[in-house]
């Protein structure tokens, strides 16, 4: 059977093969995030989830990370253990938009899942963590500021039958009935945490972690350079201001010479 996580040297030579994405001077401009690749943006979180003042801020203690890899792809990017069992599962959303309630309830079923169906033990499961650059929109966010309160099992069984009927048959969870599953998923449900890690969390992260950050960016620190940068686009800016303006200029006086026209008789 092969091994569902990746070793820290697979890791660093996965690294190796990524083009690094071009940021200049990141204390002023943004990393862009939504241009990595999904293995890049997992790395990433391996790495976030692998600092130890992270695992103190969302589990109190030192744990230990894996990497999963695609070929057991699981909806486990990360995973989280203490002792051999897992503690969470962290999930990356690379999406331009906000993650949604349903996209959450989907995924999250879906990891639950493949936990039940292999039967893992879940007992110590406390923590789901939504790795997002873009964030979450509002209904999520007030869902999980009191998760065990305002689980709805609706959306719990809508996002676990959307997993159990899907056509792609390699997952293996289109062999589960769901009503032999439906409790045990829904009592992992109510146990768990939900954390989200977005734009500014990583962010923070980087600027204390200059290493990790060149990993997956090609950083310009040259400030000057960005204000050449700035300085010509101002004076693209006014060029284009001032285009605009004479146009303006031209089109009326054309509307005016045009109305004036047609009191002639041309043919």
């Amino acid at each position: 059977m092969i091994d569902e996580y990746k070793t820290e040297q697979e890791i660093i030579n996965e690294l190796k093969n990524e083009q690094k994405l071009l940021v200049i001077n990141p204390k002023i401009t943004n990393y862009p995030y939504l241009k990595m690749t999904p293995t890049q943006l997992e790395n990433l979180a391996y790495y976030y989830f692998s600092d130890q003042k992270n695992q103190i801020k969302y589990f109190n203690r030192t744990v230990s990370i894996k990497s999963g890899k695609k070929v057991a792809d699981k909806g486990r990017d990360v995973t989280i253990f203490e002792n051999g069992k897992i503690i969470g599962v962290g999930q990356c959303k690379r999406y331009q938009n906000k993650v949604d309630k349903k996209l959450f309830y989907h995924e999250l079923t879906k990891v639950i899942l493949y936990l039940i169906n292999e039967k893992s033990d879940t007992t110590k499961f406390e923590k789901y963590l939504i790795i997002a650059p873009s964030g979450i929109n509002e209904d999520l966010s007030d869902l999980i500021t009191d998760f065990s309160n305002n689980i709805v099992q609706d959306d719990i069984d809508n996002g676990a039958l959307g997993n159990i009927n899907t056509k792609q048959k390699n997952g293996h969870l289109s062999s589960i009935k769901y009503e032999d599953v439906k409790d045990e998923l829904t009592r992992i449900i109510k146990q768990l945490a939900i954390e989200t890690i977005n734009e500014l969390d990583l962010n923070l992260f980087l600027k204390e972690n200059p290493t990790v950050a060149s990993c997956f960016f090609d950083i310009n620190n040259n400030v000057n350079s960005l204000n050449e940068t700035v300085k010509d686009n101002s004076r693209n800016e006014q060029i284009y201001n001032e285009i605009y303006k004479y146009s303006n200029i031209v089109i009326r006086s054309l509307n005016i010479f045009d109305k004036n026209l047609k009191q002639y008789d041309f043919n």
